[in-house]
């Protein structure tokens, strides 16, 4: 962390270090608190905090939506609408330890450059995905139900990988931060039976983790537990 710095056009003026040019992504607004300097591979990255003092006003809810976030698919929403899990790490593994191999074998200093650029590009790929999932919900409902998740105790277990490569924690604080800049809601609702009770009637409807559908005894609702949890 820096604690001298000041921005000039496409500079950064660093103490002891000096002036850095820069690409600005967007325009940084408010008051800069803090700079940060991090190097990913062969990239450099100044990361810039701000305090922007801003009252939004909330909308009224006239569109709402429950999401049940899964392996499976990413997420399967209220609506029935599945969003498909693209599963970056999944797709280059093999390229991934393939490289691994290589670098464990003789550590180049090229390999570990690919292996890092590999790596960087697998969480821009995820990052992408997330930031525009989360934007186009938020653009489209006033209010976005979520499960409140343990990720990291259920990320302990068997599904460990599968859960990172998804990236839930981060597609959820990307919901509440753009929900709360764009005067709408994100609500975490206690996921506690959402799966098992039945989201026509009430009726608690037992499934064990391989059973996928949701079939009530009782007034006859079938269709995907997902679904079924969304609605909840």
């Amino acid at each position: 962390p820096q604690s001298g710095f000041r921005i000039n056009g496409n500079k950064v003026e660093l103490s002891k270090i000096g002036n850095i040019k820069v690409k600005l992504h967007r325009p940084i607004g408010g008051k800069i608190k803090t700079c940060t300097i991090k190097k990913s591979g062969k990239q450099w990255y100044s990361i810039f905090s701000s305090e922007i003092i801003q009252v939004v006003n909330k909308k009224p809810v006239s569109t709402a939506i429950g999401i049940d976030l899964g392996l499976e698919s990413f997420a399967t929403l209220s609506n029935g609408d599945n969003i498909s899990n693209p599963r970056h790490l999944k797709k280059s593994e093999e390229r991934l330890k393939e490289v691994q191999s290589k670098y464990s074998q003789k550590k180049s200093n090229n390999t570990k450059r690919v292996l890092c650029n590999l790596h960087r590009k697998i969480a821009n790929q995820r990052n992408d995905f997330l930031h525009k999932i989360s934007r186009t919900l938020v653009n489209k409902y006033d209010l976005i139900a979520y499960e409140e998740l343990d990720i990291k105790q259920m990320v302990e277990g068997k599904f460990a990988k599968g859960i990172h490569d998804a990236g839930w924690g981060k597609f959820i604080g990307m919901i509440k931060y753009k929900a709360e800049s764009a005067g709408t809601y994100a609500i975490s609702v206690n996921p506690y039976h959402t799966t098992q009770i039945c989201s026509s009637c009430g009726t608690l409807v037992k499934k064990e983790i391989h059973q996928r559908s949701h079939d009530c005894r009782v007034c006859g609702l079938s269709l995907h537990r997902d679904h079924n949890a969304a609605i909840n």
